[in-house]
């Protein structure tokens, strides 16, 4: 990690400690989280079989792939629309989007 943060351009300059401090954080946290994923691959690799694997990734193949979407709220500009008309053309966008969705 040293070496990623020296070679980094972005980070150039910067100790570890420094990165860390500026994103909120330090070094006993950053071992903690290193030693928390060691553990969690560690079960992971023992518990879980290369079939259940395969057959997960299958099911829930869209959260791979990009294929899923999720919105929670789609928004139409209509602050410049001054006529009814207008608005009204808005309204069958959304709920063409909303049909579509």
């Amino acid at each position: 990690m040293r070496d990623n943060i020296k070679n980094n351009p972005a980070t150039k300059g910067k100790t570890l400690e420094q990165f860390l401090e500026f994103q909120g954080s330090n070094l006993d946290e950053l071992k903690t989280a290193i030693s928390m994923s060691a553990a969690i691959e560690n079960y992971v690799s023992k518990s879980i079989d290369e079939k259940k694997l395969e057959d997960y990734f299958m099911k829930n193949i869209s959260n791979f792939n990009g294929e899923t979407v999720t919105a929670s709220h789609i928004l139409i500009d209509t602050k410049g629309m001054k006529t009814q008309e207008e608005l009204d053309s808005a309204r069958a966008k959304i709920a063409s989007i909303k049909k579509r969705a």
